[in-house]
C-alpha cells in the first residue's frame, strides 16, 4: 500500500500527506455509512497522488488533516471544510 510505505519515509515530500490518509482509512469501519464514501475518495485520490509524486498545496493538506481530526474525534464530518482564513 503506497500510503504506509509514503508516511514512514520523514524525507519524502508526500509523507505527512500520506499519513493522514492512512489515518482516514483506519477510522474507515467505524465511521458512519454516509462518510464512507468520503473516505473512499479521499483514499483513492491519495493513491492516485503518491502514484504520480505529484505536489500538494498547503490547504489541500490543511483540508485533510481537518476532515482527519474529525474522523479521529468520530464526529459527524459530512463534508470536509476548507480551514479559515485569519
Amino acid at each position: 500500500m503506497p500510503s504506509i510505505n509514503r508516511a514512514n519515509r520523514t524525507e519524502d515530500h508526500l509523507a505527512s500527506y500520506a499519513e493522514s490518509v492512512l489515518n482516514i482509512l483506519k477510522a474507515y469501519k467505524s465511521c458512519p455509512s454516509h462518510v464512507k464514501p468520503l473516505v473512499e475518495a479521499i483514499f483513492t485520490s491519495g493513491v492516485e497522488i503518491m502514484e504520480k509524486n505529484s505536489k500538494i498545496d498547503l490547504e489541500d493538506l490543511q483540508v485533510l488533516r481537518h476532515v482527519e481530526t474529525d474522523m479521529d474525534n468520530q464526529n459527524d464530518i459530512g463534508v470536509p471544510r476548507a480551514p479559515r482564513r485569519l
